[in-house]
Protein backbone atom coordinates (compact mmCIF):
# COMPACT_ATOMS: atom_id res chain seq x y z
CA UNK A 1 0.00 0.00 0.00
CA UNK A 2 2.98 2.57 0.63
CA UNK A 3 4.93 1.61 -2.84
CA UNK A 4 1.56 2.09 -3.86
CA UNK A 5 0.36 5.61 -2.64
CA UNK A 6 3.44 6.98 -2.88
CA UNK A 7 3.89 5.58 -7.01
CA UNK A 8 0.75 6.97 -7.64
CA UNK A 9 1.48 10.63 -6.28
CA UNK A 10 4.92 10.43 -8.09
CA UNK A 11 3.00 9.68 -11.35
CA UNK A 12 0.08 12.40 -10.62
CA UNK A 13 2.78 15.12 -9.92
CA UNK A 14 4.68 15.75 -13.49
CA UNK A 15 7.52 12.66 -13.16
CA UNK A 16 7.47 11.36 -16.73
CA UNK A 17 8.95 7.65 -16.36
CA UNK A 18 8.66 5.86 -12.89
CA UNK A 19 10.60 1.96 -12.44
CA UNK A 20 9.40 0.60 -9.10
CA UNK A 21 11.78 -2.26 -7.51
CA UNK A 22 9.06 -4.33 -5.83
CA UNK A 23 9.33 -7.85 -4.13
CA UNK A 24 7.56 -10.83 -5.69
CA UNK A 25 4.51 -10.78 -3.14
CA UNK A 26 3.58 -6.98 -4.05
CA UNK A 27 4.58 -7.21 -7.69
CA UNK A 28 0.93 -7.93 -9.14
CA UNK A 29 -0.62 -6.18 -7.06
CA UNK A 30 1.61 -2.63 -8.08
CA UNK A 31 1.12 -3.51 -11.63
CA UNK A 32 -2.73 -3.62 -11.22
CA UNK A 33 -2.92 -0.55 -9.25
CA UNK A 34 -0.21 1.65 -10.99
CA UNK A 35 -0.37 0.21 -14.37
CA UNK A 36 1.31 3.64 -15.96
CA UNK A 37 4.78 2.56 -13.46
CA UNK A 38 7.59 0.07 -14.94
CA UNK A 39 7.78 -2.15 -12.47
CA UNK A 40 10.97 -4.66 -11.78
CA UNK A 41 10.65 -7.68 -9.70
CA UNK A 42 13.47 -8.14 -6.89
CA UNK A 43 13.85 -10.53 -4.19
CA UNK A 44 15.39 -10.25 -0.38
CA UNK A 45 18.74 -10.89 -1.48
CA UNK A 46 18.94 -9.36 -5.03
CA UNK A 47 17.15 -6.22 -3.27
CA UNK A 48 20.66 -4.99 -1.68
CA UNK A 49 22.41 -4.23 -5.14
CA UNK A 50 19.74 -2.67 -7.58
CA UNK A 51 21.77 -2.33 -10.72
CA UNK A 52 21.82 0.83 -12.69
CA UNK A 53 21.06 3.69 -10.60
CA UNK A 54 22.52 6.77 -12.67
CA UNK A 55 20.22 5.91 -15.32
CA UNK A 56 17.73 7.83 -12.74
CA UNK A 57 17.11 11.48 -12.33
CA UNK A 58 15.88 11.22 -8.60
CA UNK A 59 14.64 8.21 -6.36
CA UNK A 60 12.42 8.00 -3.57
CA UNK A 61 13.65 5.38 -0.82
CA UNK A 62 11.59 4.13 2.11
CA UNK A 63 7.79 2.99 1.86
CA UNK A 64 6.99 -0.32 2.48
CA UNK A 65 10.89 -2.07 1.95
CA UNK A 66 10.99 -3.00 5.63
CA UNK A 67 14.03 -2.74 7.59
CA UNK A 68 16.13 -6.39 6.84
CA UNK A 69 20.01 -6.85 6.81
CA UNK A 70 19.44 -6.44 2.48
CA UNK A 71 17.48 -3.67 2.46
CA UNK A 72 20.40 -1.58 4.89
CA UNK A 73 23.15 -2.56 1.75
CA UNK A 74 20.61 -1.55 -0.45
CA UNK A 75 20.25 2.19 1.28
CA UNK A 76 23.58 2.20 1.95
CA UNK A 77 24.91 1.66 -2.11
CA UNK A 78 22.39 4.33 -2.86
CA UNK A 79 24.08 7.03 0.15
CA UNK A 80 27.58 5.72 -1.67
CA UNK A 81 27.29 5.15 -5.33
CA UNK A 82 24.05 7.46 -6.45
CA UNK A 83 25.25 11.08 -7.51
CA UNK A 84 21.61 12.18 -7.62
CA UNK A 85 18.99 13.15 -5.40
CA UNK A 86 17.63 10.76 -2.64
CA UNK A 87 14.14 11.10 -1.10
CA UNK A 88 14.44 9.31 2.66
CA UNK A 89 11.29 8.04 4.47
CA UNK A 90 9.56 5.71 6.58
CA UNK A 91 11.75 2.01 7.15
CA UNK A 92 14.93 4.28 5.10
CA UNK A 93 14.66 6.43 7.91
CA UNK A 94 14.45 4.01 10.49
CA UNK A 95 17.53 2.29 8.70
CA UNK A 96 19.31 6.00 9.18
CA UNK A 97 18.10 5.40 12.89
CA UNK A 98 19.69 1.43 13.33
CA UNK A 99 22.67 2.56 11.63
CA UNK A 100 23.72 5.90 12.83
CA UNK A 101 27.41 5.52 10.67
CA UNK A 102 25.13 5.79 7.19
CA UNK A 103 24.33 9.41 8.66
CA UNK A 104 27.78 10.19 7.37
CA UNK A 105 26.66 9.98 4.02
CA UNK A 106 23.49 11.83 3.55
CA UNK A 107 24.36 14.80 1.32
CA UNK A 108 22.38 18.83 -0.37
CA UNK A 109 21.46 15.97 -2.26
CA UNK A 110 19.12 14.03 0.24
CA UNK A 111 16.21 14.98 1.62
CA UNK A 112 14.88 13.23 4.73
CA UNK A 113 11.10 13.33 5.99
CA UNK A 114 10.09 12.01 9.12
CA UNK A 115 6.79 12.74 11.28
CA UNK A 116 7.63 12.64 14.67
CA UNK A 117 8.41 9.28 16.00
CA UNK A 118 10.89 8.84 12.97
CA UNK A 119 12.59 12.15 13.99
CA UNK A 120 12.42 10.64 17.48
CA UNK A 121 14.59 7.32 16.95
CA UNK A 122 16.74 9.35 14.45
CA UNK A 123 17.95 11.67 16.70
CA UNK A 124 16.60 11.25 20.11
CA UNK A 125 13.78 12.64 22.72
CA UNK A 126 13.67 16.16 22.74
CA UNK A 127 12.64 18.38 25.68
CA UNK A 128 9.66 19.66 23.93
CA UNK A 129 8.92 21.59 20.62
CA UNK A 130 11.09 24.21 20.83
CA UNK A 131 13.71 22.01 21.14
CA UNK A 132 12.83 19.30 18.82
CA UNK A 133 13.08 22.53 15.60
CA UNK A 134 17.02 23.42 16.99
CA UNK A 135 17.74 19.80 16.84
CA UNK A 136 16.12 19.84 13.36
CA UNK A 137 17.88 22.33 12.18
CA UNK A 138 21.31 21.57 13.48
CA UNK A 139 20.94 18.11 12.38
CA UNK A 140 20.36 19.49 8.36
CA UNK A 141 23.59 21.66 8.99
CA UNK A 142 25.75 19.12 10.58
CA UNK A 143 24.77 16.81 7.63
CA UNK A 144 24.34 18.64 4.95
CA UNK A 145 20.72 17.54 4.20
CA UNK A 146 17.04 18.71 3.56
CA UNK A 147 14.61 18.10 6.88
CA UNK A 148 11.14 18.27 6.64
CA UNK A 149 9.98 17.58 9.91
CA UNK A 150 6.35 16.19 9.11
CA UNK A 151 3.32 18.31 11.57
CA UNK A 152 0.55 20.54 11.71
CA UNK A 153 2.57 23.36 10.42
CA UNK A 154 5.15 20.92 8.23
CA UNK A 155 9.12 22.52 9.38
CA UNK A 156 11.84 22.41 6.57
CA UNK A 157 15.69 22.74 7.49
CA UNK A 158 18.10 23.46 4.95
CA UNK A 159 22.19 22.47 5.08
CA UNK A 160 22.49 26.50 4.86
CA UNK A 161 20.84 27.52 8.55
CA UNK A 162 17.95 28.65 6.11
CA UNK A 163 14.03 27.22 7.68
CA UNK A 164 10.93 27.17 6.72
CA UNK A 165 7.34 26.37 8.03
CA UNK A 166 4.45 24.90 5.48
CA UNK A 167 1.17 26.79 6.20
CA UNK A 168 -1.02 24.47 4.12
CA UNK A 169 -3.30 21.45 5.49
CA UNK A 170 -5.08 19.71 7.95
CA UNK A 171 -5.29 17.37 10.57
CA UNK A 172 -6.71 15.03 8.04
CA UNK A 173 -3.05 14.53 7.16
CA UNK A 174 -2.39 12.70 10.15
CA UNK A 175 -3.87 9.59 8.37
CA UNK A 176 -1.58 7.19 7.93
CA UNK A 177 -0.88 6.76 4.36
CA UNK A 178 -0.39 10.67 3.77
CA UNK A 179 3.04 10.57 3.59
CA UNK A 180 3.89 8.20 1.51
CA UNK A 181 2.01 10.51 -0.76
CA UNK A 182 4.55 13.25 0.18
CA UNK A 183 7.37 11.28 -0.69
CA UNK A 184 6.19 10.32 -4.51
CA UNK A 185 5.36 14.13 -4.44
CA UNK A 186 8.72 15.31 -3.69
CA UNK A 187 10.63 12.66 -5.45
CA UNK A 188 9.02 13.63 -8.20
CA UNK A 189 9.92 17.11 -7.97
CA UNK A 190 13.44 16.37 -7.62
CA UNK A 191 13.20 14.25 -10.79
CA UNK A 192 12.26 17.39 -12.36
CA UNK A 193 14.80 19.31 -11.86
CA UNK A 194 13.80 21.42 -8.91
CA UNK A 195 17.10 21.57 -6.01
CA UNK A 196 16.05 19.53 -2.49
CA UNK A 197 15.33 22.12 -0.65
CA UNK A 198 12.84 23.50 -4.15
CA UNK A 199 11.28 19.81 -4.07
CA UNK A 200 10.94 19.95 -0.39
CA UNK A 201 9.14 23.13 -0.29
CA UNK A 202 6.75 22.72 -3.78
CA UNK A 203 5.99 19.04 -2.59
CA UNK A 204 4.84 20.04 1.10
CA UNK A 205 2.83 23.31 0.22
CA UNK A 206 0.86 20.74 -2.75
CA UNK A 207 0.27 18.15 -0.34
CA UNK A 208 -1.18 20.58 2.17
CA UNK A 209 -3.02 22.35 -0.68
CA UNK A 210 -4.55 18.99 -1.25
CA UNK A 211 -5.71 18.34 1.86
CA UNK A 212 -7.50 21.39 2.00
CA UNK A 213 -8.84 20.97 -1.30
CA UNK A 214 -10.29 17.62 0.02
CA UNK A 215 -12.38 18.84 2.88
CA UNK A 216 -14.29 21.20 0.89
CA UNK A 217 -16.06 18.46 -0.15
CA UNK A 218 -15.81 15.61 2.93
CA UNK A 219 -15.08 16.27 6.92
CA UNK A 220 -11.32 16.09 8.10
CA UNK A 221 -12.56 12.68 9.87
CA UNK A 222 -12.76 11.13 6.53
CA UNK A 223 -9.75 12.17 4.67
CA UNK A 224 -7.63 9.27 3.16
CA UNK A 225 -3.81 9.47 2.17
CA UNK A 226 -5.73 8.51 -1.97
CA UNK A 227 -7.83 11.63 -1.70
CA UNK A 228 -5.15 13.52 -1.81
CA UNK A 229 -3.62 11.91 -5.31
CA UNK A 230 -7.33 12.87 -6.88
CA UNK A 231 -6.59 16.46 -5.92
CA UNK A 232 -3.03 16.82 -7.42
CA UNK A 233 -4.01 17.47 -10.69
CA UNK A 234 -6.55 20.31 -9.42
CA UNK A 235 -3.99 22.74 -8.36
CA UNK A 236 -1.56 24.87 -10.62
CA UNK A 237 1.61 25.60 -8.42
CA UNK A 238 2.42 28.37 -10.78
CA UNK A 239 -0.61 30.53 -9.58
CA UNK A 240 -1.51 28.65 -6.17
Amino acid sequence: GAAVLAAQSCLRSGIGKLTCYIPPAGLEILQVAVPEALCQQVDDEAGAAVPGWSGYSAVGIGPGIGTSPSRKILLTNLLKKYPGKIVIDADALNILAQHPELKNDLTTACVLTPHPGEWERLAGKSADDFDRLERVKEFAQQHQCVVVLKGRYTFISAPDGSNYFNTTGNNGLAKAGSGDVLTGIITAFCGQGYTSLQAAQLGVYLHGLTADLAIRDMTVEALMASDLIERIGQVDLKTA
